[in-house]
């Protein structure tokens, strides 16, 4: 009986993922019951109600069993990150490495929307400016990729992919402009989440349109710094290709330091980011991973 209930749910999951996804790459019944193993969770977890709860409930899985990272980044010579779903599924569940590897926003947050989608959440995916650590004299290019679900008529934000940044939660997004969701995160972080309209301060993706600045309490500068700023302009797969290659060959945070970050179960962040360290392949950041993962147990290779 439990056999037959899995194949019917996973059935009416491809059926409808191709149905809301046409004409882009979906998840197979082999990668959704992957992706939902490897979250800890099984088929039955995930086939309730689209609620909150439940998108929450994905949220912190994902936090807590799929890590935020750039290894790839740092191999010699450089391993190429690619977009690909089916290049992001076999490094992230179908390969030995699937159990360890992870990867940054525009592998894991874009895997996470094509779960969603599965799902059948009515996901959306977005671009972001990223601010924090910037010169404030210089608009960002937008480096970010993240996701926004709508239940009910309320936006919340899903965003699985930005390493320090990360919020271990689903995070309702204000309805008006000047509306303002603030709360602490976590890790006990002052969070600010704002709506309002960009100008041309905000660069020409965002100016005109209606959107959201991120803000976090900094206890160093005793102010609200500003960490990303985005709207919920729509965008496919195929319109983040030029930001992946921005990201690979000139964001200077990525490629001055390794970043590898996940969350515990109690939604305490594990941190590890150091300067330049040099990896001759897969299995040496397999290695590493394995090395740098002890809080709540290794991950066995």
């Amino acid at each position: 009986m439990k056999f037959l209930f899995t194949q019917f749910f996973l059935t009416i999951v491809v059926i409808s993922s191709q149905l809301v996804g046409a004409h882009e790459d979906i998840l197979d019944t082999k990668n959704i019951e992957s992706y939902v193993k490897r979250l800890k969770l099984t088929l039955e977890d995930v086939q309730s109600p689209k609620s909150y709860d439940l998108l929450d409930k994905l949220v912190k899985a994902h936090l807590m069993y799929v890590p935020f990272e750039n290894l790839n980044m740092h191999t010699t010579p450089p391993i190429p990150i690619s977009t690909d779903l089916e290049t992001i599924a076999n490094k992230l569940l179908n390969h030995r490495q699937g159990k360890n590897r992870g990867g940054y926003c525009y592998e894991i947050n874009e895997l996470f929307f094509q779960l969603l989608k599965a799902l059948g959440f009515d996901a959306t995916r977005h671009k972001a400016s990223v601010w924090m650590g910037k010169d404030p004299n210089i608009i960002p290019y937008p480096s970010h990729q993240l996701t926004s679900v709508q239940i009910d008529g309320i936006h919340y934000l899903v965003d699985v992919g930005f390493g320090l940044f990360n919020i271990y939660q689903a995070v309702k997004l204000p309805t008006k402009v000047g509306d303002i969701n603030s709360f602490v995160d976590s890790r006990g972080k002052e969070i600010i989440f704002e709506k309002v309209q960009f100008d041309e301060n905000f660069g020409p993706e965002q100016n005109g349109q209606y959107g959201y600045i991120y803000k976090r309490w900094s206890d160093t500068k005793q102010n609200f710094e500003r960490v990303s700023t985005f709207t919920l302009q729509p965008y496919q797969a195929k319109d983040f290709l030029d930001n992946n290659t921005y990201v690979q060959h000139k964001y200077q945070p990525f490629l001055d330091n390794v970043m590898y970050t996940r969350f515990t179960n109690e939604g305490q962040m594990i941190i590890c980011v150091r300067a330049k360290i040099t990896f001759e392949n897969t299995e040496e950041i397999l290695r590493w991973i394995n090395e740098n993962n002890s809080i709540d147990g290794a991950i066995g290779l």
